[in-house]
């Protein structure tokens, strides 16, 4: 063999190499905050973050936020206990799932739950997390939820240890969403809060632009799109021309009791328009005066302590 065909062989194997070497798969990589943590078990797909996180409050001093992932519980890095996860930023809705792995590494899903702003979730050895859009952060070291400019943020409340029970306003800010709330005993899948009723939810409910709910000890409160307040405290609705548009409204706060022209405000498909007068915002049986669907204007009257509840419908004093 020619020493030129040596060097052509050689040039050829070494062509080779380098060829399948970058071919090989690349090893995930840990998340960096977790490298030495046995607790941590893979990434998530993150979306575009901020570089600096939003935070509610100073990072407590010794305190080491877990990043979003996927981890086991019941080890000297992420023990069980009660634990608070707080979105990356204010615009991102986040969510976490707790599971269990089975005989055939098959995640069975024990509890989930979607949120905006935070959320509070109770962990036990032997469970994992998978946590997406979100941080972490041992709950004891959390300080206690205050209100922003009076109003309390959307997110998932403990009832009786972040806010204390009872009547609530809620409000939508931007004036284009529909407040929802659900009273929920224990987290689960609820992406819509419009879904029809399943285990561990309470009671829910929904409004355009305005709603009144009431909440009690030992239960998680789950709030989007609004921010809301205790019920005496809440600001009055706005008025265009002396109307009052879809909504909730509590005579002798919200409203003047007395006569109004009811009306459907076009909004619907089908140009329907309805209200209701409730004495209890949750309206449970026995609670409903009176509650019509209407296609033109109609007169009715409100007494003080009721609630006018508005759905592609407005009001107007007659």
């Amino acid at each position: 063999m020619t020493i030129r065909k040596v060097l052509m062989l050689v040039v050829v194997l070494a062509l080779c190499t380098v060829f399948f070497v970058s071919c090989e798969p690349s090893q995930p990589q840990p998340n960096p905050s977790s490298t030495q943590d046995s607790a941590y078990l893979s990434s998530t797909e993150a979306p575009t973050l901020p570089e600096t996180p939003h935070t509610r409050f100073a990072q407590p001093e010794g305190a080491r936020w877990l990043e979003q992932g996927e981890y086991m519980v019941g080890n000297a890095v992420f023990p069980e206990g009660e634990y608070y996860l707080e979105t990356y930023d204010p615009s991102l809705v986040a969510s976490f799932s707790v599971f269990k792995l089975d005989a055939e590494e098959k995640k069975q899903v024990i509890k989930e739950n979607s949120f905006q702003n935070f959320c509070f979730v109770q962990l036990e050895e032997g469970q994992n997390i998978s946590v997406k859009f979100a941080r972490i952060l041992p709950a004891a070291l959390v300080p206690p939820i205050q209100p922003q400019d009076g109003a309390y943020p959307a997110g998932v409340y403990r009832i009786g240890k972040d806010i204390p029970e009872g009547e609530y306003c809620f409000i939508d800010a931007q004036g284009i969403l529909s407040p929802s709330v659900a009273l929920l005993s224990e987290h689960l899948p609820l992406q819509s809060m419009a879904d029809v009723a399943q285990p561990g939810v309470l009671k829910k409910d929904s409004a355009f632009n305005r709603l009144y709910f009431r909440v009690d000890v030992g239960a998680y409160l789950k709030v989007r799109d609004a921010v809301f307040y205790p019920r005496d405290e809440a600001p009055l609705p706005e008025t265009r021309d002396g109307s009052y548009g879809a909504g909730m409204y509590l005579v002798g706060k919200d409203i003047e009791a007395g006569q109004y022209l009811v009306e459907p405000d076009g909004q619907s498909a089908d140009g329907d328009g309805l209200y209701a007068i409730l004495t209890d915002p949750a309206a449970p049986v026995g609670t409903i005066v009176e509650v019509k669907t209407i296609r033109s204007e109609k007169s009715i009257s409100v007494e003080n302590g009721q609630y006018l509840s508005l759905t592609n419908s407005m009001i107007r004093k007659r």
